[in-house]
């Protein structure tokens, strides 16, 4: 009846310890540690104790009166037993034994050497209350070694604790009239191991559970400098892919680009007249490749005269160079004959009103009698014609007119006027004028430009028009920070 009485408890107590915990060891966790001490230890150790004593009660080998004194002997002998041996079964199992290096084995085996003897001197003698001198070694054991450091020492000072107490050595030897009461010396060892177990399988739990946290912490970690170096190597990879897309879009746009640049140059004057009445000289820097200036130059040998045109299209780059290149083919008319010069603006107004959108233009045109000097003029919104006399002193011609917009006619006054010989013409863009020193921020100005051209106005009209692109550039520190395009013509007559 005993044997089946202890059999079904430790069963009932394995069953319960599968079914609540789930898990291998009780010291895996805090929480299935307390399943495993309140639900799996005492239902197995009551039903052995009541088999137990009860049938040495029937036996007639324990008093009645005696029952409760071995029943509670028996129970916490039984609790001794499952939450002792039972975790340091578990935990040995556990042990890969051929992964130990025989280094560790040696620290272990010194280290339970001190818990033994620790444990003979506190339980050696009635004398001194000794009985936590093994704590530090049990401690350093479960620091040390975790579950089966912790189990280990526990059964090694159980087994010594309850040995000497049986021989009556030991804090816990309870005499009573000359001789050990050994039911009450167990019930207080036991209470002593279980609760310096609970101690020690807290403490192992504890640590068990911090080493797996910094475990998954460290997998975690590694996961995620893997999970990095792929997101890397993908970026890298879509940023390389989207970089060569780049680079092709970017070489076929500069091809494009360069193509427009031909296109535009191509209706810029291929060859300046020669003619005995007059020198002509310009300049063309887009502030990019291709830009919003043009002009253009028409002699027509039949008349013997001249025809010169500027433009400025608000903008920069492709969009201003395209409405340039429109403004071309406006001018048919006026290549037929060069003296119209109010229609051949009512012209650009009317082919390109729909077309202009946002942008603006500005125009200067003009018909140059090269026989009498005389000139017709005509003005939409740009900057004064200038003439710089024999004699050094200025002249601005503004005919009436207003920038050509979508939605604004620029209605064009023509004007009248002559040159005489040694005068110089000159018809340029903002682009000079407007431009700024970064250091200062102040523009170069029309006076500044017109009193450059009056003090260099015996130059050759080639060398004036270098000088003053030169001077223009300086001041704007560079071509590369160019914020507009510049156009220069110069005509002496």
């Amino acid at each position: 009846i005993i044997g089946v009485g202890n059999t079904l408890g430790a069963f009932l107590n394995s069953f319960l310890f599968l079914k609540i915990t789930n898990s291998e060891n009780p010291l895996n966790n805090s929480k299935d540690l307390f399943k495993f001490l309140l639900f799996c230890t005492i239902p197995g150790s009551t039903l052995s104790a009541f088999s137990g004593v009860s049938s040495l009660l029937v036996w007639g080998f324990v008093a009645p009166e005696t029952y409760w004194n071995v029943w509670i002997t028996w129970f916490s002998g039984e609790m001794q037993g499952f939450i002792v041996v039972a975790p340091f079964l578990m935990s040995l199992l556990s042990i890969e034994f051929s992964k130990i290096r025989f280094k560790i084995f040696l620290e272990a085996i010194g280290i339970f050497l001190l818990v033994l003897i620790a444990a003979r001197i506190a339980f050696h003698s009635l004398k001194y209350p000794i009985s936590f001198l093994p704590f530090p070694f049990l401690i350093y054991a479960t620091f040390r070694f975790k579950k089966i450091g912790a189990t280990t020492s526990i059964v090694l000072l159980s087994g010594i604790a309850v040995y000497r107490t049986i021989k009556g050595m030991g804090p816990f030897a309870i005499y009573a009239n000359d001789s050990l009461s050994l039911n009450d010396s167990l019930i207080f060892l036991n209470t002593f191991i279980a609760a310096i177990t609970l101690m020690t399988y807290l403490i192992s739990t504890v640590l068990t559970e911090r080493e797996r946290a910094q475990n998954n912490a460290l997998e975690n970690f590694t996961m995620l400098e893997k999970l990095k170096d792929a997101v890397n190597y993908e970026l890298e990879r879509k940023v390389y892919e989207r970089t060569q897309i780049i680079e092709r879009q970017k070489e076929e746009l500069e091809r494009q680009i360069e193509m427009a640049q031909s296109i535009q140059l191509s209706l810029l004057p291929k060859n300046i007249p020669i003619l005995p009445e007059v020198k002509i000289a310009y300049k063309y820097q887009p502030m990019m490749k291709i830009g919003g200036d043009f002009f253009d130059i028409k002699y027509t040998p039949s008349k013997n005269s001249l025809g010169l045109f500027i433009c400025d299209v608000s903008g920069h780059g492709v969009p201003a160079a395209f409405i340039a290149s429109m403004v071309k083919m406006s001018l048919s008319n006026w290549y037929e004959n060069t003296a119209k010069v109010t229609e051949a603006m009512d012209c650009i107004y009317e082919n390109l009103q729909d077309k202009l959108g946002a942008n603006f233009i500005t125009a200067s045109i003009l018909d140059l009698n090269l026989t009498t000097g005389e000139m017709k003029l005509a003005r939409a919104g740009h900057l004064p014609f200038i003439v710089i006399k024999s004699n050094g002193s200025v002249k601005t011609l503004l005919p009436k007119g207003r920038i050509i917009l979508s939605f604004l006619n620029p209605e064009c006054e023509e004007m009248t006027d002559y040159l005489e010989k040694g005068d110089l013409l000159i018809l340029f863009t903002d682009g000079i004028t407007e431009i700024r020193s970064p250091e200062t921020g102040k523009m170069f100005s029309e006076e500044r430009f017109m009193t450059i051209l009056s003090e260099q106005r015996n130059e050759d009209i080639s060398v004036l028009c270098d000088s003053i692109f030169e001077i223009v550039t300086q001041f704007s520190g560079g071509l590369e920070i160019l914020e507009d395009d510049l156009t220069l013509l110069i005509l002496k007559f």
